[in-house]
């Protein structure tokens, strides 16, 4: 079994065929997020079982283009309600993503004005090498 698979991520060639993670998001004492913290248990369990992947308990999907791996850009359209509230002036937040197995990631997010995106930076290209995410995949939040 790869380390992807054992964290409850489903690996599968191109081809029209995308990886699936089973992402979550969390609010860390440092930020507030919103709506986000309700969903804090939608994926995880206080076992340590891997429970399967349900589209349906995602919060929005991304599919991953090239510069996507290095940062991930999400379009304000599809992550807003997700994601911290558009600062009046430059700032960053920290996030917290894990997975079923409680393995976790503090990653930073920013607003990017020229793209109108929410940018996942520090720690985000670390997820991609982990799950060997490339470009094209999809990922679910």
């Amino acid at each position: 079994m790869s380390r992807a698979t054992d964290v409850g991520t489903s690996c599968v060639g191109k081809q029209g065929k995308r990886k699936y993670s089973d992402v979550q998001q969390g609010e860390t004492a440092e930020s507030k997020l919103g709506d986000l913290s309700m969903m804090e248990n939608a994926f995880t369990s206080s076992s340590t079982a891997v429970h399967a992947f349900k589209r349906e308990n995602s919060l929005f999907d991304v599919e991953l283009n090239p510069p996507d791996v290095k940062e991930l850009a999400s379009p304000y359209k599809k992550a807003s309600a997700y994601f911290p509230p558009v600062p009046d002036r430059p700032s960053e937040t920290k996030i917290e993503v894990s997975e079923p197995l409680n393995k976790k990631w503090e990653m930073m997010v920013v607003f990017s004005t020229v793209f109108y995106a929410f940018v996942i930076t520090n720690g985000w290209e670390e997820f991609c090498c982990w799950h060997n995410l490339k470009a094209y995949d999809g990922i679910y939040f």
